[in-house]
């Protein structure tokens, strides 16, 4: 690495409240790269009560529902009961550790964890601007949606799919704040989703299946059960929670909702309300001092507990809910992992209870796999629009307005938009099973990819930021404590062994 270049404050950055006047000069700064400045100094903000932060946890996991927790696990539980309860729970606890270091980076820096890892590595960036659209590229979710609203409402699959992506366009693009509206619309369909299957839960989970339940909580799996494609466990694993490049969005997220240093930087906002912020997201940091130091703490505090409360712990209520409800249905019944075992769920509860429950569980789908739609695609928008300004030299230096990261956002979000369409009609791909199986093997590999990369940023943060200052040895807000390292580590090895294990299958088969 070179060494730290000092520059002052640019001119275009944001102005800091009144209330937390911004200091002239330059901090720590951030493993430095040529093209790149090092990190302006700014007062840590003061950190608000703890329900005003909560909301990137809920979009994580609404984007979440529509996969693994609708989708594979519950069709692995009819398949297998709950012979891989532990490797699920174990996905979802390791995605709350890289969720948290994400944010860890942030609140310190006001920058995305992408940016941070394009600092030990300038490709890096444009590596993850692959791994962010290649594996949401295909429309499994709006046709997984619109394949169950069609259920109740009837008519074309492949048309209420196209509308639905057409209207999240819309009220994305008619917003001021982005963020703010993605979180109001996730919020209100999670809170209807966790309502409807706990109803549902409580009229069909029986003493068997609580049994079989606790059975699978009293053992560990040892091999992959028979007939479970690999393919369809990475999938499985990495949509246990968010996955792929949705997990680094917890940077973007939490950056429009204002964590810590994030305060400091421009939000994402729509281009209809003339917004002309166009600098790129990056570089602050703080001092070392009592004051700052105090706040750190919190703020640190409060990122750990909305994950908590808002991912891991409604993450996995829903996620154990449903399998559930699929082991009390349709466990030891013949069918494929797909739409075509949803539909059979409804059509049990219509049979045995009563058809508004049919009804019910039907929206109830449909409110699923939409949360992880909107979820999709404001985070490829996110986190392109991200890289694409901050790493693109021209782009970059640019003051236009229709350069700014928001305007690249909108840019994003609509070419997203137009290919799904593209692929539905033109490509007549709409089958869900197929679509969530590519985006889930490829957001495993992703998820070995930067696991490791977080291990290696942090200790070279935690390391730098110690040498800058004494008082940064004592609480050096990168320093991992080893169960952290571990929980880095072990996901390191979890989602490489399987990623490991899909590339071999699929080259054993081309090899024949």
């Amino acid at each position: 690495m070179n060494g730290p270049r000092q520059e002052e404050v640019r001119k275009e950055a944001p102005q800091t409240p009144a209330s937390e006047p911004q200091e002239a000069g330059v901090g720590v700064p951030l493993l430095s790269r040529g093209r790149l400045p090092s990190c302006r100094v700014g007062s840590l903000p003061r950190p608000p009560r703890f329900w005003r932060l909560v909301g990137p946890g809920i979009i994580m996991v609404a984007t979440s529902l529509g996969s693994g927790e609708i989708y594979f696990w519950p069709g692995i539980t009819m398949q297998h009961g709950f012979t891989l309860l532990w490797p699920a729970l174990i996905a979802l606890s390791l995605q709350y550790v890289l969720n948290t270091e994400f944010a860890r980076y942030t609140i310190a820096t006001g920058e995305t964890i992408i940016t941070g890892f394009a600092r030990l590595w300038a490709p890096l960036a444009w590596v993850f601007l692959a791994c962010s659209t290649l594996p949401w590229l295909w429309p499994g979710w709006s046709t997984g949606g619109a394949t169950a609203l069609s259920w109740v409402l009837g008519g074309q699959v492949d048309v209420i799919a196209a509308a639905s992506l057409v209207l999240i366009g819309i009220a994305l693009t008619g917003t001021r704040v982005v963020y703010k509206t993605v979180e109001r619309i996730e919020m209100i369909l999670t809170v209807f989703v966790i309502v409807s299957v706990a109803l549902v839960a409580v009229l069909v989970v029986k003493a068997p299946t609580l049994g079989a339940f606790a059975e699978g909580l009293g053992t560990f799996p040892t091999a992959i059960p028979e007939g479970l494609d690999i393919a369809t466990l990475l999938a499985a694993l990495a949509f246990c929670g968010a996955g792929g490049s949705v997990n680094l969005a917890t940077s973007h997220w939490i950056r429009d909702k204002g964590f810590g240093m994030a305060k400091l930087v421009p939000k994402v906002t729509s281009p209809l309300t003339g917004e002309k912020v166009a600098v790129a997201s990056e570089g602050y940091f703080f001092k070392a001092d009592e004051e700052n130091l105090s706040r750190w703490k919190s703020w640190w505090k409060l990122a750990r507990r909305e994950q908590l409360l808002s991912f891991w712990l409604t993450g996995a209520f829903g996620l154990i809910l449903l399998m559930l409800i699929s082991h009390a249905l349709l466990y030891g019944q013949d069918l494929e992992i797909g739409m075509g075992m949803l539909q059979a769920e409804g059509a049990i509860l219509g049979q045995n209870l009563a058809a508004g429950l049919q009804t019910l569980f039907y929206l109830m789908v449909a409110a699923i796999f939409f949360t992880s739609e909107i979820g999709v695609l404001d985070h490829v928008a996110r986190v392109s629009a991200d890289i694409i300004k901050t790493n693109s030299p021209i782009i970059r230096n640019s003051s236009s307005r229709y350069l700014s990261e928001s305007a690249l956002y909108f840019f994003v979000l609509w070419l997203m938009i137009f290919f799904a369409i593209g692929v539905i009609f033109v490509a007549d791909m709409t089958d869900t099973p197929t679509l969530l199986r590519i985006a889930g093997s490829l957001s495993g590999i992703v998820m070995f990819l930067y696991s490791a990369l977080a291990i290696l940023l942090m200790r070279r943060l935690a390391s730098q930021v110690a040498a800058s200052d004494e008082r940064f040895r004592s609480d050096n807000p990168f320093q991992l404590p080893l169960w952290r390292l571990l929980g880095l580590m072990v996901a390191t090895l979890f989602y490489g062994g399987f990623s490991f294990l899909l590339i071999a299958n699929i080259a054993r088969t081309l090899t024949g």
